[in-house]
Parts: structure tokens; C-alpha cells; sequence
């Protein structure tokens, strides 16, 4: 959602956002999907969120301190 958004943008626009390069945000998501297809192996429910998505809204929080109320609503959760 937000993330494909987000990855059309230009490298300076997406650092001025995220607060991370694009290449460290790939490397992040490649642990983050390892991570996840383990969990997953598992079983358990699906995600409601892509692990990209996820990711944005992680760096999002952290960055503008916004409240969850913000985040949820940007991202269209309850």
C-alpha cells in the first residue's frame, strides 16, 4: 500500500522519509522476509500488512513519533 506508494520515489525523497538509504531498506527487508517464512513455517494467521509495509510504518513510528492512531489510519488498520 504505502510502500508501493513509496518506491517510485527518488532516492533523495525516499531518504528524506524513511530516514534510511533504499539499499539499507532492501537489506532490512531481505532479514525481515528470512525472518518471517520461519515464523510462517509455523503456521499462524497471514499478515494483514506486506513486510514492506510493515517496515514503513516501523520507520515511520520512529522518526515522526506519531501515535499509533496515526499510523493505523495511515495504513488503514483498526
Amino acid at each position: 500500500m504505502k510502500y508501493e506508494k513509496m518506491k517510485n520515489n527518488s532516492e533523495g525523497k525516499f531518504r528524506r522519509i524513511t530516514g534510511i538509504r533504499r539499499k539499507t531498506f532492501g537489506k532490512i527487508i531481505k532479514i525481515l522476509k528470512d525472518a518471517e517464512a520461519e515464523r510462517r513455517s509455523k503456521g499462524g494467521p497471514k499478515p494483514k500488512l506486506s513486510i514492506e509495509d510493515i517496515l514503513m510504518s516501523t520507520l515511520e513510528y520512529w522518526r515522526e513519533y506519531c501515535t499509533y492512531a496515526h499510523i493505523a489510519v495511515g495504513f488503514d488498520l483498526s
